[in-house]
């Protein structure tokens, strides 16, 4: 979906929501940022880094992460949003 940096994570969630219409399960679903966190990500952080990583491991809901972040597990769909960042983290 084309988009800009300040329309990227808007677009990410259409195209999460485009997922789950589809019938994806919210399970298969990845969604990474380049730039800044995705404001879910940023919302769940705010409890602490061990819960937000367990929403991963459980594995039952999308989960948002950064594209650079070294924990992240595969999922069979994957978002990226290119929110800014370098090329580098895009890449990842």
């Amino acid at each position: 979906m084309p988009a800009t940096d300040a329309t990227a994570v808007s677009a990410a969630d259409d195209a999460v929501d485009v997922l789950l219409d589809a019938g994806r399960p919210p399970a298969d679903i990845l969604v990474l940022t380049s730039g800044e966190p995705h404001p879910w990500a940023q919302h769940e952080l705010s409890f602490g880094e061990d819960s937000y990583w367990r929403q991963q491991d459980e594995g039952d809901d999308v989960f948002y992460a950064q594209a650079t972040a070294e924990r992240v597990r595969k999922r069979l769909a994957v978002v990226l949003a290119v929110n800014g960042g370098t090329d580098e983290e895009s890449a990842a």
